[in-house]
């Protein structure tokens, strides 16, 4: 059985708050980050993404905005 919703498997994460920099997995379970490891396996998520190559940054926002003179 999946013990996560979603798994990304292998890609660079970066958390400076947890102190994070390095080619890592993340199981999500519902909302949360459920467990950030070297090696979880595939069989463990319901979802898989394979992120080789791509970077996994945790509360990045979108941050740009559009606005109108009057």
């Amino acid at each position: 059985m999946a013990s996560y919703d979603l798994l990304i498997k292998s890609g660079h994460v970066i958390d400076a708050a947890n102190g994070i920099d390095d080619v890592m997995d993340v199981g999500i379970a519902g909302r949360v980050v459920a467990g950030v490891e070297k090696d979880i396996p595939a069989t463990s998520g319901r979802r898989v993404i394979d992120a080789t190559g791509k970077y996994v940054m945790p509360g990045l926002i979108d941050m740009h905005v559009h606005t109108a003179l009057c």
